[in-house]
């Protein structure tokens, strides 16, 4: 997937548990090598808390 990703991208990073980025997982070890920084111009990181949305 990240071999494909060119331009303005957007990383999504669930806040809500300990380790929000981990190197072991497959966003880190994987998908993170394979961004081309030749075809990527602006990488936008959100740390997003309580994914399952607001309690109603």
């Amino acid at each position: 997937f990240a071999e494909a990703a060119c331009g303005n991208i957007t990383v999504l990073l669930n806040g809500s548990i300990v380790n929000a980025f981990n190197r072991k997982s497959m966003f880190g070890s994987v998908e993170l090598d394979s961004l081309n920084p030749h075809r990527v111009k602006y990488v936008n990181i959100k740390v997003v808390t309580n994914l399952e949305g607001p309690q109603m």
